[in-house]
């Protein structure tokens, strides 16, 4: 290549560069000058954009379980007293005496003074003869009041005997049970006629109170909503 054609050809790269040069130039200034706003570049996502036709599908909400047993609180039993009347027997002992002929014992003092006043008389002279003969009269009367008496206890007699007598007392029975328990986050209170067990299962929707340690009683069972 000879000296002038290479002149020619950077001659025309510079007349390039300058023609690119003042259009850019221009073009900013006409932007400026008509107050266009420039736009800024922002973060851009990259995440894929859901394609045409889809719905948006709301996060599913929780699903209440409600447990399958009630937990017994408490246990109060139901108590009806009454005063009635009760018949109380009791042993007593009773003595009795075989009826006498001679309660007072004359019989026995007359001859006592009688045998006594002939043994006193055995005795002494005189004036000393009848106070010996009264004395003994006196003695012997006191000691056959003695021997009858002593033979009249002998005559006694004992009995053992049933005797019955009438006296009130309060009586009372346990008639139900205030069952007080706790089901899904909720205390209620029910009656019945026996003690439950400590759980109380749920079956087809119902509370099922069963008798305490398996009694053949019919349980009782109850709506969970009620």
């Amino acid at each position: 290549m000879d000296k002038s054609m290479m002149m020619a050809t950077a001659g025309g790269a510079l007349a390039s560069a300058a023609v690119f040069s003042l259009g850019s130039w221009f073009g900013g200034q006409q932007l400026v000058a008509s107050g266009a706003a420039v736009p800024a570049v922002t973060n851009v996502s990259t995440a894929p954009a859901a394609p045409a036709g889809a719905v948006a599908v709301e996060p599913a909400a929780p699903v209440h379980v409600a447990p399958a047993y009630a937990e017994v609180l408490d246990v109060v039993p139901v108590k009806k007293s009454w005063s009635a009347p009760r018949e109380v027997c009791e042993q007593v002992t009773r003595v009795h005496e075989v009826p006498q002929q001679d309660p007072d014992r004359v019989a026995g003092k007359l001859l006592g003074a009688v045998i006594g006043g002939v043994v006193g008389h055995q005795f002494g002279d005189g004036r000393g003869k009848e106070a010996a003969t009264a004395g003994g009269a006196i003695l012997g009367g006191m000691i056959g009041d003695k021997v009858q008496r002593d033979r009249q206890q002998a005559k006694r007699y004992t009995t053992t005997e049933n005797h019955c007598y009438s006296v009130n007392e309060t009586q009372e029975k346990i008639i139900g049970y205030d069952v007080s328990y706790r089901y899904d986050g909720r205390v209620e209170v029910i009656r019945l006629g026996y003690q439950p067990e400590t759980r109380v299962p749920v079956r087809d929707a119902r509370l099922v109170f069963e008798p305490w340690g398996g009694a053949a009683i019919p349980p009782v069972t109850v709506p969970v909503g009620s």
